[in-house]
């Protein structure tokens, strides 16, 4: 525990505070406690610790992730990986970036990683005096100390010995359980730890701005703050975290082995209403279990005293209602009355179904279903309502020391933490707009970038730990996709998302759509330390943001703390991408973001600065262009008119509005210019990037309409 004196903001005014840090015993998490330095009273408290157990939605959890009536996964996530015949030294058995993890391809061995960015780690991994020579031989050393804590008590842990040699050969068998191949799974954190450290430096995340580091080398910032990174952490499973103290003080990550539950309602009679419905879990569900019976509905409906009607409910599934007490107490009261099962019922209109939480387990198999579907199993209670209950873990256990895109997210909450608002100010993303979700999302992204991958790739965030392909959902509503029919994300859906994680996935799908109009305009560099190429300059752009953007920022000033870093570093040669981008999912020039308190006073807008050339790109296929009944050939250069009939006094001629245009090719115009009703296209010939180029006529404007460009242009080598 450390305290020091700082002063808090208090309504209108400031409070002189005695600013009290904490890492509680057993669980890692931090907090930091504000207590009135005259009157003693506790004036905040906040949490330092990013719980990433990724409950973005509550149809959407970590317990439910296989739907009713789907397929076990198959065993082609669980790839062995074979031993290499030699093994030079300083080198590491690891899944390497850009592989997320082990669903995506096999170990193999990284020698003396460091050397790509010297600057970041100018004495190796395992240095801690500044001088040659390492200082240990297991997993530890200037930027990070990997460690298992199967026990969940952050205390002692062992760390792979790699010998004199530093050679860490440790071979993971996915098919087999975590416990089996602790060594190799500490090895991998060890590594993706260490290349965070290192990628990031060069993109600014240096001893000045705070990052994390036992020596700095007399560079600036505050020393002895290494990662504490756990292994196989004991205390929870299906989640991971990170701690972020303020600089000069030790961050913890915290890795956690993930349990596959299969958990289904199937809804056998009356035949009206028959089928699987979407459910979420319990933590405290027995595994391999399953009901069958009539369904009731318990006495009090919300099951939180004793079942007036055990009679009717004994031998039978209990419907019981969300209410005031815990879960637990629930299902308990069902048990006591004899139910061999439990249907909880949301009681929050539109938002589906969450994981329930306690400690258990309990006796009886338990899901939560949504208010909506509720109200259709209610209805049907008088006619034989009859279900089936079953749960199921599918094994082995996933471990998230091998999602290369979990540790990337957690690290990413330290960075975003360190440099939003100096790296002595760590609790400035409390806010319930602020998007730390989000930029530890994009991190993740940028680690896994690929050669051949496309804009509109559906990417999702953890598919390794819930057993899905790598081309599966993941832990996020939406996966990631410049495509708006695969992810229909824009600044309108921050009100009704999870705060945080809904929040931050609306952040990361801007900065996605902003990263890939870099890309078409500067390629895609394959040397992630290179900070060139258009990833590159999106990387660099987003890491100064973080820099420049306020306290408790919003999302209007993140975008313009990004298009100051532009003006910055690149005198903003990218201003008109950057701004397409954002546009484009309602973040645009109108775009209002009210307070930063509140996710449910912003206003979208669609418009780009006039300065911005109006230019989109289109597919260029074997059809034609359509726009509005006229079709422009591919390969043309004429220049075709098209007529719109409009009433819209409100646009003026110059004005700008952000095309949002569909792949179905055929474009319908909502508005055209005020009076004139005329609309320039000029379709130039496909160009080496497979793309037809529609450019507007000097002082028109072209219509808002509702799906995006279906960018065709790939990565490549």
């Amino acid at each position: 525990m450390t305290t020091r004196l700082v002063y808090l903001p208090s309504d209108s005014s400031i409070v002189l505070t005695w600013e009290v840090f904490i890492e509680e015993v057993n669980h890692g998490h931090m907090m930091l406690v504000y207590i009135n330095a005259e009157s003693g009273d506790v004036q905040k408290t906040t949490s330092l610790t990013n719980e990433c157990d990724f409950n973005l939605t509550t149809s959407q959890t970590c317990h439910n992730q296989i739907k009713s009536k789907e397929k076990l996964p198959s065993s082609t996530n669980h790839i062995k990986s074979d031993q290499p015949a030699t093994f030079a030294p300083n080198s590491y058995l690891v899944y390497p970036i850009p592989l997320e993890a082990p669903n995506e391809g096999p170990q193999s061995a990284v020698v003396a990683p460091w050397t790509l960015a010297v600057d970041a780690s100018p004495f190796g991994w395992h240095d801690t005096n500044g001088a040659v020579g390492a200082e240990f031989t297991i997993t530890r050393g200037n930027n990070v100390w990997a460690k298992d804590d199967v026990d969940g008590n952050d205390i002692g842990g062992s760390s792979p010995n790699g010998g004199a040699n530093l050679d860490f050969n440790f071979v993971v068998d996915t098919s087999m359980q975590p416990a089996t191949y602790l060594n190799g799974a500490i090895t991998n954190l060890f590594y993706m730890n260490n290349i965070m450290h290192d990628v990031t430096y060069k993109y600014g995340f240096t001893e000045a701005a705070g990052n994390f580091q036992v020596n700095n080398y007399g560079k600036g910032g505050f020393g002895n703050d290494e990662v504490l990174a756990d292994a196989q952490d004991g205390t929870i499973t299906n989640n991971a975290n990170f701690g972020t103290p303020i600089d000069g003080m030790q961050p913890r990550m915290q890795m956690f082995r993930w349990t596959q539950d299969v958990v289904l309602l199937d809804v056998n009679a009356p035949g009206n209403v028959a089928g699987p419905y979407p459910v979420s879990g319990a933590n405290f569900n027995p595994m391999n279990s399953t009901a069958t019976g009539d369904v009731v509905q318990a006495q009090p409906v919300d099951g939180c005293s004793s079942l007036t009607n055990g009679i009717d409910i004994n031998g039978k599934i209990a419907l019981i209602d969300r209410g005031t007490c815990s879960f637990l107490v629930k299902v308990n009261s069902a048990i006591a009355a004899g139910a061999t099962g439990v249907i909880i019922v949301n009681n929050i209109p539109g938002a589906g179904t969450t994981t329930m939480g306690g400690i258990g387990p309990l006796a009886i198999p338990s899901v939560m279903v949504s208010y909506e579907d509720g109200v259709t199993l209610k209805a049907q209670l008088n006619n034989g309502l009859n279900a089936t209950l079953t749960i199921m873990r599918v094994v082995p256990d996933t471990d998230s020391d091998l999602d290369n895109g979990i540790i990337a997210h957690e690290y990413g909450h330290g960075i975003s933490n360190r440099l939003t608002g100096g790296p002595g100010n760590i609790s400035c993303l409390e806010n319930l707009e602020q998007m730390g979700e989000g930029w530890s999302d994009y991190f993740s992204l940028m680690f896994q970038l690929k050669p051949g991958d496309l804009p509109t790739d559906p990417n999702g965030i953890g598919t390794y730990v819930l057993n899905n392909s790598p081309q599966g959902d993941g832990i996020r509503a939406f996966p990631y996709s410049t495509d708006l029919t695969m992810n229909p994300f824009t600044y309108n859906d921050i009100a009704g998302a999870g705060i945080p994680h809904g929040v931050g996935s609306v952040w990361c799908t801007m900065l996605w759509d902003m990263t890939w109009n870099l890309i078409e305009k500067y390629g895609y560099e394959p040397d992630i330390y290179a900070t060139t190429g258009g990833n590159g300059i999106a990387m660099k752009l987003v890491m100064e943001g973080l820099k420049l953007q306020p306290c408790t920022p919003g999302f209007v000033d993140g975008r313009n703390a990004i298009l100051k870093a532009d003006t910055i570093v690149f005198a903003a040669a990218n201003s008109c991408e950057i701004w397409r981008a954002f546009a484009r999912r309602g973040l645009g020039l109108g775009a209002s973001q009210g307070q930063d308190t509140s996710v449910v006073d912003g206003t979208e807008s669609y418009a780009i600065p006039a300065g911005c050339p109006a230019e989109f790109l289109f597919p260029c296929t074997e059809e034609s262009l359509t726009y509005s009944g006229v079709t422009i050939p591919d390969g043309t250069d004429e220049r075709v008119n098209t007529s719109v009939a409009i009433d819209n006094s409100d646009v003026q001629t110059g004005d700008m509005v952000t095309i949002r245009a569909g792949q179905e090719i055929n474009i319908q115009p909502t508005f055209e210019v005020a009076g004139s009703g005329l609309l320039l296209l000029e379709a130039k010939p496909c160009d080496d990037s497979g793309l037809l180029t529609a450019k507007m006529a000097p002082n028109q404007k072209m219509a808002m309409i509702q799906k995006s460009v279906n960018r065709q242009n790939k990565i490549e080598r």
